[in-house]
């Protein structure tokens, strides 16, 4: 079976945000950058080491997409993929074709499977279907998916053992990667208490740091270092709204296809 997806991971997780959330604050501030633009069939500078390099084929794009968003442990085995090469080498931009590859039926039991295991720790039952088909079929975001499960009964349950100050710690460690002050604690608690759960935590995920953070482990994940200042004030608006067009985006990217092969 493959693997689960490896950005998603770290994303619920939150320990590379802790790894290199430090390091924003040393960060120079940079203009927002342009709209992300299609890697160019040309050699490509690798910023990091100076090193430059023969741009990476299409099919070595597609079996790194395969690898970071469906969690393939052995991409170059499954012909499938030549499809999504094809349409490649037809011209077809690339952000389109990652977005295509994450609207599979494969990416959404994967990333709703992940879920299950990283936050309920069990496997899908019969009524995940509900949340596979919404990703896959209806266009639900993997973030409703997300957010249902940290506010559900079974999560509270389960995970916090029914502790509303162990919910909030969780939330902080999951989504921001680092601990909470008692202060900021009493702060959601008290949010739980008088809205709910999962009013509080939509209003949790969708406060700066938590968003921030996604941005944060999205470059970790996909390019290997943190963001500027610049940066994540750019991706951040689109992060609010979908973090897979984030990454999708990212990926799509020439600093992206100058890694391949070398993480």
């Amino acid at each position: 079976m493959p693997t689960s997806p490896s950005r998603l991971r770290g994303l619920v997780v939150g320990a590379v945000a802790t790894a290199v959330a430090g390091s924003l604050a040393a960060a120079p501030a940079v203009a927002a950058p342009a709209a992300p633009q299609e890697a160019q069939a040309s050699t490509l500078a690798a910023e990091a080491d100076g090193v430059v390099r023969a741009a990476a084929t299409n099919d070595a794009v597609v079996q790194s997409w395969y690898t970071d968003f469906l969690g393939r442990t052995d991409p170059a085995a499954d012909p499938g993929r030549q499809f999504w090469v094809g349409q490649l080498d037809g011209g077809a931009p690339r952000a389109d074709v990652l977005r295509s590859i994450t609207e599979s039926r494969e990416y959404a039991e994967l990333t709703v499977g992940a879920l299950y295991a990283l936050l309920l720790g069990r496997g899908l039952d019969p009524g995940a279907e509900y949340w596979v088909s919404g990703v896959d079929e209806r266009g639900m975001a993997v973030e409703w998916v997300s957010q249902n499960i940290f506010a559900s009964d079974e999560f509270f349950r389960t995970q916090a053992r029914s502790d509303d100050y162990a919910l909030v710690r969780i939330w902080y460690a999951a989504l921001t990667g680092r601990t909470p002050t008692d202060g900021e604690v009493a702060y959601w608690v008290d949010r739980v208490q008088r809205f709910g759960r999962f009013r509080a935590l939509r209003e949790f995920w969708y406060a700066p740091e938590s968003v921030a953070t996604r941005v944060v482990v999205n470059y970790a994940l996909l390019l290997e270092r943190p963001p500027s200042q610049g940066e994540l004030g750019y991706w951040a608006p689109l992060e609010v709204r979908s973090d897979r067009e984030v990454a999708v985006l990212i990926a799509s990217t020439p600093e992206y296809e100058s890694l391949i092969g070398t993480r």
